[in-house]
């Protein structure tokens, strides 16, 4: 029987400790063979977006140089300048480490602008998929380009723009969010992205937020009877642009392996912003 994470356990999920099922449930594969043996490997990286402006003081209770404008800004916050320096660093580093095939994205201003410098640099399209969104939302990514927001964000949306996928068809989340639904969709979004993207068609990068990248994750490696609480027990804390590694080992008769990596918070060599781990 699947043990019950505490509620600050939960809550990397996004979850309440308020009878919200504590597994998340998709197939793994479990048969070990030599090196040998695979017919096919894939990685799945999973990244979190850099450090945003809502880490900040509101603007009218600071005179910082960078501060949060609720009102351009609303739920969707960009990333500060340290933002965009950590989105190029685990760029750099995802490059060093693998051949990217395909980066997909969630629809917010944050998320694309963290994926921006890896498809520049691999002249790649960005798969835009709402299954990626931050958690519990009361409405959707619906401030993707603002114009007063500061220039350096509306450069990177009109890139991010160039570089969208119109033939990825994805469909809209439902919102507002509450925890049902919030399960309902990361375990939706594993079953969706591992049948669209099985180990045939190469490695990935995902970019997505702090709560659906451990849930995600873990949906992604274990099955229905697998303890999420001993999965968040070893797995820390995934930091601004922090990668969580997934490695899929699939056999020629059909076996295979999941694993999933400790998170790696590479962008933290800059030490820079506020955006705490989470």
């Amino acid at each position: 029987m699947a043990m019950v994470p505490s509620e600050r356990r939960l809550s990397r999920l996004g979850l309440a400790s308020t009878g919200v099922g504590a597994v998340l449930f998709v197939s793994v594969f479990s048969l070990d063979g030599p090196a040998w043996f695979w017919a096919t490997e894939q990685h799945i990286y999973i990244v979190r977006h850099g450090d945003k402006y809502s880490s900040y003081p509101p603007c009218d209770e600071t005179t910082d140089d960078i501060c949060f404008d609720a009102k351009v800004m609303g739920n969707n916050p960009p990333l500060t300048p340290c933002g965009r320096q950590q989105a190029r660093y685990t760029s750099d580093w995802l490059q060093q480490h693998a051949r990217i095939d395909n980066v997909l994205v969630s629809p917010f201003t944050r998320t694309l602008q963290t994926a921006l410098p890896l498809a520049e640099a691999l002249n790649q399209q960005l798969k835009v998929e709402p299954l990626l969104s931050e958690a519990r939302q009361d409405s959707g990514a619906f401030r993707a380009f603002n114009a007063d927001a500061p220039g350096e964000t509306v450069r990177d949306l009109s890139e991010c723009g160039a570089r969208w996928d119109w033939r990825y068809g994805a469909a809209s989340i439902k919102t507002p969010e509450n925890d049902t639904l919030y399960v309902q969709r990361v375990v939706e979004a594993a079953r969706t992205l591992k049948a669209r993207f099985p180990p045939s068609t190469g490695n990935i990068a995902i970019f997505t937020h702090a709560t659906p990248s451990l849930s995600i994750a873990f949906g992604w490696c274990y099955k229905e009877d697998s303890s999420l609480k001993q999965f968040l027990d070893t797995q820390d804390a995934i930091g601004p642009a922090g990668v969580v590694h997934v490695i899929v080992k699939q056999g020629g008769s059909g076996s295979g392996t999941c694993t999933i990596l400790q998170t790696q918070n590479v962008a933290d060599a800059l030490k820079c912003g506020r955006t705490p781990a989470y």
